[in-house]
């Protein structure tokens, strides 16, 4: 019977079947040279490995290992790479942070924010069934972070808006909401996880 060598700590089994080729070994020395060559071709045309030229069970486990090490580290660096991010930054002054801002996902959240540099702010949520709220109000800046003081907000913007972080990005500037900060660092870059600025038409 073959033997069977189990690797528990690992979670994986290893066959190790040195029994059997040892004993086609044997046979194939035992039988004529014209015998032996159909022998060492095998089932079915199949070449039979020789039993030193097999890999050990050490050896197989050494390759798992690092094929897994080497697969969680191709993974960390992909993840890595999709997390673009910014670092918080203090604009010169409001004119160079006044705008169109944009964040949604195309569907049902897709709010648009315009900073006007009078200090004065407007904002509306649209999405799949039309316009679900809108704001209005004043915004001022403060080192990195705009504050923002509705004089009217409906709907689905009832406290939506409150305060922005302010980040450069790529010689811009992009605006994440507060208490929405944990889902920027976890996910960087995002039309939905930050405000970025509209092109001019």
């Amino acid at each position: 019977m073959p033997r069977i060598h189990t690797r528990g700590k690992t979670g994986v089994e290893i066959c190790v079947l040195d029994d059997i080729l040892e004993q086609a070994h044997r046979a194939n020395r035992r039988q004529p040279h014209g015998s032996r060559r159909r022998l060492e071709s095998g089932v079915s045309g199949f070449p039979i490995p020789h039993p030193g030229r097999l890999p050990t069970a050490r050896a197989m486990k050494t390759r798992s290992i690092l094929a897994g090490i080497g697969l969680l580290i191709a993974v960390g660096h992909a993840l890595a790479g999709e997390a673009e991010k910014s670092a918080p930054e203090t604009p010169p002054d409001v004119k160079a942070i006044a705008g169109s801002y944009y964040c949604g996902d195309g569907l049902g959240y897709n709010v648009t924010l315009t900073l006007k540099e009078d200090g004065s702010y407007l904002a509306d949520w649209e999405g799949c069934l039309g316009r679900y709220g809108d704001a209005s109000g004043c915004w001022k800046l403060l080192d990195k972070r705009i504050v923002l003081t509705p004089k009217k907000e409906r709907d689905m913007m009832k406290g939506h808006l409150k305060t922005l972080d302010v980040l450069k990005h790529q010689g811009g500037w992009i605006l994440v909401r507060s208490e929405n900060r944990d889902f920027y660092d976890k996910r960087g870059v995002t039309r939905f996880s930050c405000f970025q600025k509209e092109n001019k038409k």
